[in-house]
């Protein structure tokens, strides 16, 4: 009975009305040349008045250059095909309501009126401005060029797909703060001001090592990986503000706060430059930008540092068919990403020592002049008298290999199976996040469940 005490109940809705036309065009010759063409046309609630139709294309070829009459075939190369596209798509991910002007209103109060000197009556309810219109917005969109290569080897063996890709993505909704000469105090006006490229490689190997049907012993491997890099190319002067505000000493810097700057990652690792623990004193020297030394933390000081993206990651694994038994193990894997060991930070130099700390903190760390340490001088209270802010000491590589997967099936024969008149019968285990190793040693499940799990099914046809 008391669940809106002092309070009252609110809804809302929202209505999007999207109409798209879409065509296709695709051509083949000789089964040698392939050509491909696609246009389409949307038009949405969601876009400015003045955009109110978004328009979108793609193109694509491929050349099997094996179907050709100067390809000879060989033991080596039996496929080869190179493959190419480019096209404009779009994203109609962001708020519904930006292109409207739109208001809300005050359940909370009434205008009111005298009446002939007898009291007062309510005369309705006061409105207020909740989104003020872009008649320009129009949808984000992303330019996308790739090339291709499919290629079979070694007498159907190696099978390997390679593409190589630049998206520039431009027209980012963003919001750009309103001056106080609007009259609206916090309002902020939607438009297209952000943009950000990724361009990469990625690739995939497909290898049978052994194919014996006779037999029925099959073995394969396969890897596969990723190289991208993305870069910010445009943005708003509300993430500028948004950039100050999280360099404010009112914001948490004991652990990296993001940057959005032009040229550099969206998942850039922002911190200050150490030089270290001074063995004289036990503080940590900074460098600052202009190349002095100081003792002096400043979020004016923070560099892009490192890079939560890491140069490379992907998966590999191998799976073995011997007659009725099958097994595989497979791997996930990154190198060249870093990550700020914020284990350390928490549990070392920030800890309460009235509280579980890292174990670390009982060794390398600075408790006399002369010391060459790599941690602080602890205290009872780390964090309450000596806090250490983001700092480039902190950042580690964070290169692993993670086993992700071992699996292993057995199928019961014909023989057992039909007893209880059953087509098959499969007998299976598996095993998730078995092991993993890694260069950096920092807490991984307080956020999010990382656990090894087992199980164990039957499977049965009838």
């Amino acid at each position: 009975g008391n669940a809106y005490s002092n309070l009252r109940p609110s809804t809302g809705k929202i209505v999007t009305r999207l109409a798209s036309a879409y065509g296709n065009f695709t051509y083949s010759y000789d089964d040698r040349y392939q050509f491909e063409a696609s246009a389409n046309a949307d038009a949405s609630s969601q876009f400015g008045q003045n955009n109110r139709i978004t328009p979108h294309w793609s193109i694509g070829a491929s050349w099997n250059l094996h179907n050709e009459r100067f390809f000879k075939e060989n033991k080596i190369l039996n496929q080869l095909r190179i493959r190419g596209s480019y096209g404009i798509a779009g994203s109609q991910y962001f708020q519904s309501y930006l292109g409207k002007t739109n208001y809300n209103y005050y359940t909370d109060r009434q205008y009111i009126q005298g009446v002939g000197g007898f009291g007062t009556r309510g005369i309705g309810l006061g409105a207020f401005l909740t989104a003020f219109a872009n008649d320009s917005l129009r949808a984000p969109e992303t330019k996308k060029a790739n090339i291709g290569l499919d290629a079979v080897l070694l007498q159907n063996r190696l099978a390997i797909r390679i593409d190589v890709y630049r998206n520039n993505t431009k027209n980012l909704v963003l919001p750009t703060a309103s001056p106080t000469s609007t009259g609206f105090s916090n309002f902020t006006y939607y438009n297209n001001l952000g943009g950000v490229q990724n361009e990469g490689i990625e690739f995939d190997l497909n290898y049978s090592i052994i194919q014996n049907a006779k037999k029925g012993i099959n073995w394969s491997i396969r890897v596969n990986g990723i190289h991208n890099q993305d870069r910010i190319t445009a943005i708003s002067g509300y993430i500028g503000e948004l950039n100050n505000a999280n360099d404010a000493m009112s914001t948490d810097q004991t652990k990296p706060q993001p940057k959005y700057v032009i040229d550099h990652s969206f998942t850039t690792i922002w911190a200050v430059q150490s030089l270290g623990i001074d063995p004289a004193t036990g503080k940590e020297k900074f460098l600052t930008p202009n190349g002095t030394e100081t003792f002096t933390w400043d979020a004016a000081y923070k560099v892009g540092a490192g890079n939560l993206s890491p140069d490379w990651l992907g998966s590999f694994g191998t799976a073995v068919t011997i007659k009725n038994i099958s097994a595989g193990i497979y791997f996930n894997y990154q190198f060249g990403g870093q990550y700020y060991n914020q284990t350390l930070a928490d549990k070392l130099e920030n800890a309460d020592l009235t509280y579980n700390v890292d174990s670390r903190a009982a060794s390398n760390r600075w408790t006399q002049p002369g010391d060459n340490a790599l941690y602080k001088k602890l205290s009872v209270n780390g964090l309450s008298t000596s806090p250490t802010y983001s700092t480039t000491r902190f950042i580690e590589d964070n290169d692993f290999i993670n086993c992700s997967a071992i699996s292993i099936n057995y199928s019961l024969s014909q023989g057992i199976a039909q007893k209880i008149k059953a087509k098959n019968i499969k007998l299976g285990l598996m095993a998730n996040n078995v092991f993993r190793t890694g260069t950096m040693k920092a807490e991984r499940g307080i956020y999010y469940p990382y656990q090894r799990m087992y199980s164990f099914s039957v499977t049965a046809g009838f």
